[in-house]
């Protein structure tokens, strides 16, 4: 069994995750060569946390060991900010991603980064401590999880090195810091969610009306291209992935913001030298001459498929009605079904595009962040514990998405 001088207290530590003396976590420095055993350097170290840090951790602590509460959270933001930058929760919260390897209580953090924040990704990578880091993924984005146990010093030196490195934060920067709690059945947990989903459902509902079209939309068996596969597109829900086309043809993993269902909705049937699509004739989809309605299209238009190679339309014809689905998703707003490019919008998408981009999807990015990290909800597609009781990932989409059903004025 091997055993370590824990560079904390000094005592001989065979647990190599936290001392079983004191419970340090710099254990693990010494056992991954970051600390030599010999020359312990643990004050140095914690000399640079960012101020306030330790102390919403040893808070954070505290708070679990009230039985009352279900969740507990700490948010590190800038002040005035919306969104946290980093969040530390209750351990059980990474359980699942840390191959179950944890204490239902203690200290935990996650990080993931879409292709946008990739530079971020690339600064943990230089940081002598991403060794300490467990790495995955989690819906088709790179993610990085650690358990700190219940050192509140070493998660806050851990944190805070992360802040300064990959977020760019100075010790002059001033943080907002804060530490709550959410109890099983509470109130105000429920609040939050009915909140978020009016406010969610109000953008949506203004942009529909301002712009006043017919849905256009897809059956539920139409495949829709992922990360890992082509999945039906009745199968979704908001925060689910799938592929996107760059404006310079790359494909590239994209977030469902939003799930439309309608009813029965009259199809018409595109075919192609090898395979075909249905969708409504009011559907946009991406030829040769940019994006055009599947209504405007004759026979020997050219469509184009992810990979940019051109399929020509060899037959067009009506086909029976059923109900029918889209999927609205971030950045680009288009996804690929059954093989065909295809825009989220209808009529005038470019602009609804910027729009939705600027107004709209931040909000909806906030929605599914709560719902999977601040609610402690699992991620769509994964049933987990909500507030205490088992749930279906399609009870979530339907209690706190914004979910387009019949009767609505859906887009």
């Amino acid at each position: 069994m091997k055993t370590v001088q824990c560079p904390n207290c000094g005592s001989p530590a065979t647990n190599l995750r936290n001392c079983e003396y004191c419970g340090s976590l710099f254990v693990r420095f010494v056992d991954a060569g970051l600390l030599d055993e010999r020359s312990p350097r643990v004050d140095n170290l914690v000399s640079h946390v960012l101020p306030g840090i330790e102390k919403a951790l040893a808070d954070n602590l505290e708070r679990q060991e009230n039985p009352k509460n279900d969740f507990v959270c700490t948010d590190i933001a800038l002040p005035g900010a919306q969104s946290a930058m980093l969040q530390v929760v209750t351990s059980g919260s990474v359980a699942e991603y840390l191959a179950g390897q944890v204490s239902p209580q203690g200290l935990a953090i996650w990080l993931t980064f879409p292709e946008e924040e990739r530079d971020r990704e690339k600064a943990l990578a230089k940081m002598r401590e991403a060794r300490l880091f467990a790495k995955g993924e989690f819906n088709g984005i790179p993610l990085y999880t650690i358990d700190f146990g219940r050192d509140a010093k070493g998660a806050a030196y851990l944190v805070s090195e992360l802040l300064v490195q990959v977020y760019g934060i100075t010790p002059a920067t001033r943080l907002r810091v804060e530490t709550w709690s959410e109890q099983t059945e509470s109130p105000a947990v429920e609040s939050t969610a009915t909140r978020f989903r009016d406010n969610l459902r109000k953008e949506y509902q203004a942009m529909d009306e301002a712009f006043g079209e017919a849905f256009s939309c897809f059956p539920a068996d139409a495949r829709v291209l992922t990360p890992h596969g082509q999945r039906a597109i009745a199968s979704f829900i908001a925060g689910d992935s799938v592929l996107s086309r760059t404006t310079n043809g790359e494909l590239v993993p994209r977030r469902v913001l939003r799930v439309v269902r309608h009813s029965a909705a009259p199809l018409q049937c595109v075919e192609f030298v090898t395979g075909a699509i249905r969708a409504t004739a009011n559907h946009r989809v991406l030829t040769t001459d940019g994006w055009r309605r599947i209504d405007e299209l004759r026979i020997g238009s050219v469509v184009v498929d992810p990979q940019g190679v051109l399929r020509e339309v060899v037959q067009l014809k009506a086909c029976p009605g059923e109900p029918v689905w889209n999927l609205h998703t971030e950045r680009e707003h288009n996804f690929v079904v059954d093989g065909v490019v295809v825009h989220n919008f209808s009529f005038l998408p470019s602009l609804r595009t910027a729009l939705h981009v600027v107004f709209v999807d931040p909000l909806a990015r906030a929605a599914i962040l709560m719902a999977d990290r601040v609610r402690n909800l699992w991620y769509p597609g994964q049933p987990g514990p909500r507030l205490g009781a088992e749930f279906s990932a399609r009870t979530m989409d339907a209690d706190l998405y914004p979910v387009c059903q019949s009767g609505w004025t859906c887009r």
